[in-house]
């Protein structure tokens, strides 16, 4: 089902962006989980199409000020990944690993649904990692792999630094702090949420 975003568009039409994206969401029949999805100029354009990933906690608003440069010349996509913005929730893995298969096999999941074959892939944080994972798992359908910023971790740290004592003072802090999402307050928030969201990234982009 197709659907214009209101709400993205009373952003863009204030930020004076003359191409409305279309969204929806894209089922994940495998994982039964959606996807929600950004798109402009598709169908407009042969070249091979760009995917957006965004980082920790954000959404596609987060590229509305590149949307109608990027998309230009040719289809843009630009994705809620899973767990995050207006994407489904979903139970991960308390493995690492599997947290990190999880993520990259959505992302294929979404790219077999759309039906696109080959795509550039851009990720920004935490979705350079992810698109970075994607790309080595999924090479044949990836023609150019763009990271800005991208996230990372350290090596594993050796047996002495594993046992190094943690001062009890940070072990109350975390224990009191761990049940609690930071992004908590958003998401009680409910409808007005987005409506916080949104204002308060225009009011930083049009301070620019």
């Amino acid at each position: 089902m197709f659907f214009f975003c209101t709400s993205h568009f009373r952003f863009c039409s204030r930020l004076g962006l003359s191409t409305r994206p279309l969204c929806r969401y894209i089922s994940l029949h495998a994982a039964a989980s959606r996807i929600w999805t950004l798109s402009m100029n598709v169908g407009c354009s042969a070249k091979t199409p760009l995917v957006l990933l965004h980082g920790m906690g954000s959404g596609v608003a987060l590229w509305v000020m590149n949307l109608e440069t990027l998309a230009r010349d040719r289809p843009l996509y630009a994705i809620d990944v899973l767990g995050f913005g207006r994407s489904s929730r979903v139970s991960f893995s308390h493995d690492p690993t599997d947290v990190e298969t999880q993520f990259v096999q959505s992302i294929e999941d979404w790219r077999q649904a759309v039906g696109i074959d080959r795509m550039i892939l851009l990720g920004h944080s935490l979705g350079g990692y992810l698109a970075t994972s994607y790309a080595l798992s999924h090479a044949e359908h990836v023609q150019h792999l763009i990271l800005v910023d991208p996230w990372g971790f350290p090596e594993t740290p050796s047996d002495v630094e594993q046992h190094r004592e943690i001062p009890r003072w940070v072990r109350v802090v975390r224990f009191f702090i761990s049940p609690f999402n930071p992004f908590s307050g958003l998401r009680l928030a409910g409808p007005w949420g987005e409506f916080c969201e949104l204002r308060v990234i225009l009011q930083e982009c049009l301070s620019l």
